[in-house]
Formats: structure tokens, C-alpha cells, sequence
């Protein structure tokens, strides 16, 4: 092989070889990209997720308030019957009482003294 033939095949294996060197660029270049946009939907998701935490935790947080208010309300339902319940007896025994004074038999042993 002449030495222009040799320079013509070494010409053409490098050529070759810039084409597969630019192909490979192109491809990293495409993974690279790839590889950017993943970032970016995970950082998205992730901001998602924190978004979603803080509602979730809101959404505890006011149940957990209405928890405490109807807990709260339950308790005054209770003292309220308690006081009520207080009051019927004292009405009865006060009626019981008026009964008694209002009795003939009491009359007349109130005469009687």
C-alpha cells in the first residue's frame, strides 16, 4: 500500500471515528437531558408531597381542634343535664313540701301547737 493509500484509509478511519466520537456526544448529550428532566419531576413531586404533608397535617390539626371543641360541648351537655336534673329534684322536693303543707293532717297538727 502506497503511502497515499495509507493516508487516505488512516483518513477515513479517523472520520469514522469523529462521526462515532459526535454520535456518542449526541447520545450523552440525550441522557444528560434525560437525566435533567428527572431531576425536575422528582423536585416537583417532592414539592407535591411537602404540599400535601402540610395540608394533611392542617387537616389534622382541625380535627383535632373540632375534637377538643365537641369534647368541650359534650362536657357543658353533661354539667347542663347535671344542673337540670338538680333542679327537677329540688322542684319535686319542694313540691313534696307544699304537699305536706297543704295536707289536712298537717293543718291540724299545726293547730294543734
Amino acid at each position: 500500500m502506497s503511502q497515499y493509500e495509507q493516508f487516505q484509509a488512516n483518513e477515513a478511519s479517523y472520520l469514522s471515528q469523529y462521526e462515532q466520537f459526535q454520535a456518542n456526544e449526541a447520545s450523552y448529550l440525550s441522557q444528560y437531558e434525560q437525566y435533567q428532566a428527572n431531576v425536575a419531576s422528582y423536585l416537583s413531586q417532592y414539592e407535591q408531597y411537602q404540599a400535601n404533608e402540610a395540608s394533611y397535617l392542617s387537616q389534622y390539626e382541625q380535627f383535632q381542634a373540632n375534637e377538643a371543641s365537641y369534647l368541650s360541648q359534650y362536657e357543658q351537655y353533661q354539667a347542663n343535664v347535671a344542673s337540670y336534673l338538680s333542679q327537677y329534684e329540688q322542684y319535686q322536693a319542694n313540691e313534696a313540701s307544699h304537699e305536706c303543707d297543704r295536707s289536712p293532717i298537717f293543718g291540724h297538727i299545726f293547730l294543734l301547737m
